[in-house]
């Protein structure tokens, strides 16, 4: 019984024995493990040499790439987009700055575009040289041909230069010629100056005795005229036409004046004593004024006229038109145009303005003509008065003293020469001089703002 029992020793023995087999496991195991981790250590030691093999040949690689870009290489080899510190970046960096338009992603593309753009240039630069040398030849044609051009241009300007030195030679002649003839006539000349000196010395003593004598003649003849003005009977104008029907009635009178004699309406007379010989003298002898309303055309003499004042006042009957009065007016005469001069300022209806527009109107409607005017305004227009001139009309002139104005007594004062200078151009051709109210008077005139 005892024999069959298991014991301490037994399980000692058991124990030991698992250990033992245990062990002997774990050995193997540690053992086949080790060995594993040797064959992997040695085949990672090996890879590691062929990497840093590998390494030190891409190093070397690199070096000698970056020696190649650039002449002195930097710390990183560096990527694309990298900054310039690094080789790939300064590269990239001069590469498009050098490359221009011809930038490329990469290295060989900018080079690969260089070179088309070289190739390009380089045929464009051999179509050149075929240009020129086409060029060449053309210019050296017209170089030979500008050659005997300037050739011929140059025995032409010889040949002149000879003509002109031939041409200066008789010029000079010509000239010793002309200077010796110009001397004989400076000397005619000085002659017939001293002779011109001593005819015009007589001449002047001859013309200043002249100007003595038209001096004292216009002087006489001035005296003569304003005696004639002053005797105002004085007079050569004969009448226009007569009076041949008369209507008190309607205040209307008929004239033996009409289309054939070019009369136009609006034509103002004034009326005188049927026995008076001559008219337009004295104011006295004017009996009435009439002014044309219409002119007969069916008839060649005859006008129909309204009676515009009669009597030397209102109210004055003593002396009414009759038949056979007779008319005139200075503005108008059959077949004749009548001109007249006038100077001053002309109001005409007593309102206080210059009327010479109207009254220059009135005088050419009825067939005459201002052709010279002293206007208000100091200016001087117009002809000469000559004695082609019927009338010089002196209207209102003013008075320098009677205005405190500087620049208006300076217009008067121009006025008053003009108006004298015109006077004396009247005088020495024989022209009468009257005033404005007589010429009105003359030519039957009555202002509407008086009558009314």
């Amino acid at each position: 019984m005892a024999s069959g029992k298991m014991t301490g020793v037994h399980f000692a023995l058991i124990i030991f024995v698992m250990l033992t087999l245990i062990s002997g496991v774990i050995a193997f195991m540690m053992y086949k493990h080790s060995s594993e981790m040797q064959a992997d250590l040695d085949t990672a030691k090996a890879e590691l040499r062929s990497q840093g093999e590998a390494a030190t040949k891409a190093r070397a690689d690199t070096d000698a790439l970056q020696k190649f870009v650039l002449p002195n290489a930097m710390e990183e080899v560096g990527r694309p987009g990298s900054p310039p510190t690094t080789t790939i970046g300064f590269a990239s960096q001069e590469a498009n700055r050098l490359a221009g338009p011809s930038a490329q992603p990469t290295l060989i593309g900018i080079l690969a575009k260089m070179r088309e753009q070289l190739d390009n240039l380089q045929r464009e630069l051999d179509e050149t040289k075929r240009s020129n040398v086409k060029w060449i030849a053309d210019f050296q044609a017209l170089e030979q041909k500008y050659k005997k051009v300037a050739d011929e241009h140059d025995n032409s300007r010889i040949a002149a230069e000879d003509q002109r030195d031939n041409i200066n030679k008789e010029k000079e002649e010509t000239v010793a010629s002309l200077q010796a003839e110009l001397q004989r006539e400076q000397q005619k000349n000085i002659n017939l100056q001293e002779e011109y000196e001593k005819y015009r010395e007589d001449k002047t003593a001859q013309v200043s005795e002249l100007d003595n004598q038209i001096s004292k003649l216009t002087e006489t003849n001035g005296v003569l005229t304003r005696e004639l003005n002053d005797m105002r009977d004085a007079s050569f104008d004969i009448p226009d036409g007569q009076i041949v029907r008369v209507d008190y009635g309607s205040m209307r009178v008929w004239v033996n004046l009409g289309r054939d004699d070019n009369l136009k309406p609006g034509t103002t007379f004034s009326v005188y004593q049927k026995d008076l010989a001559t008219v337009g003298g004295s104011i006295s002898d004017i009996k009435a004024s009439i002014q044309i309303t219409r002119v007969d055309q069916t008839k060649p003499h005859l006008s129909e006229a309204s009676i515009t004042s009669e009597g030397a006042y209102p109210g004055d009957f003593s002396r009414p038109i009759a038949k056979g009065d007779a008319v005139f007016s200075p503005l108008w005469r059959s077949g004749v145009q009548e001109i007249f001069a006038f100077a001053g300022k002309f109001d005409i209806d007593g309102d206080g303005k210059d009327d010479s527009p109207l009254l220059i109107t009135m005088v050419r409607n009825a067939g005459g003509d201002v052709q010279a005017q002293v206007t208000a305004e100091g200016e001087r227009v117009g002809d000469e008065i000559t004695s082609k001139f019927k009338y010089f009309v002196e209207a209102n002139i003013g008075d320098p003293s009677k205005t405190p104005d500087p620049a208006e007594q300076d217009q008067i004062k121009k006025i008053h020469a003009h108006v004298n200078e015109m006077k004396k151009e009247a005088l020495q051709s024989g022209v009468r001089v009257i005033t404005m109210n007589d010429f009105l008077s003359f030519m039957g005139y009555r202002p509407q703002r008086r009558l009314w």
